[in-house]
């Protein structure tokens, strides 16, 4: 080794802090995604880790929720629940919504779609599927409205339109069906035609007029 060289600090020049690195990650694909070029979801700062606990923290509150047994308790749960999430900055989720029911997202899209009968008091409120259409549709307007502004990436909407809220791509189409009208054929024409056409009876029982 050369006289008055000084090996670099291995701290320094070979470990990269762990801001220093998201933060690498997040330029890398803001240059990909540029229309979250200010809102990457990766923990580049102190802020985005503070936003990941409050996630986790509101997940927590909705898995120690107890379960719903009627509906008039469910309508009360939505709006308790939509209360809370006015107040907040993480948005809410078809996962979270079915957590503070006591259930799961599962639970509440079967509700929504009716192939869960859900629960039997319809005389205020009326049926749990009618219940719970309207409320997931507060939530389909939730992660439209945070697309739209490019608070989310589109294709996260997309995936999740497709696989919870059962959109689908639709294109009209028109099909006409058109039949050509065949040309009288001549007698003799025909009576070679038939035996293809009619294999196991005789020429003699046929007539051609």
């Amino acid at each position: 080794m050369a006289k008055g060289y000084r090996q670099p600090s291995r701290e320094k020049s070979f470990v990269m802090r762990d801001e220093e690195y998201y933060a690498s990650v997040a330029r890398r694909n803001c240059r990909v995604l540029p229309h979250v070029r200010e809102k990457v979801w990766y923990m580049a700062s102190e802020d985005n880790r503070d936003f990941l606990a409050e996630v986790i923290a509101a997940g927590r509150r909705a898995f120690n929720m107890k379960p719903v047994r009627t509906n008039a308790e469910l309508v009360q749960r939505i709006q308790e629940y939509f209360s809370i999430v006015q107040g907040r900055r993480v948005p809410p989720t078809i996962e979270e919504f079915g957590l503070y029911m006591g259930y799961t997202g599962k639970v509440v899209l079967e509700w929504a779609n009716g192939s869960n009968p859900g629960f039997s008091d319809t005389e205020i409120y009326g049926p749990t599927s009618s219940i719970a259409a309207r409320a997931v549709e507060i939530l389909h307007s939730a992660d439209a409205v945070q697309a739209m502004r490019r608070i989310s990436d589109p294709s996260v909407y997309i995936f999740r339109s497709k696989n919870y809220y059962d959109m689908h791509d639709t294109a009209p189409a028109q099909l006409q069906i058109t039949f050509a009208t065949p040309e009288a054929l001549p007698p003799d024409q025909i009576a070679k035609m038939l035996p293809e056409l009619v294999p196991d009876r005789s020429m003699d029982d046929v007539e051609v007029i």
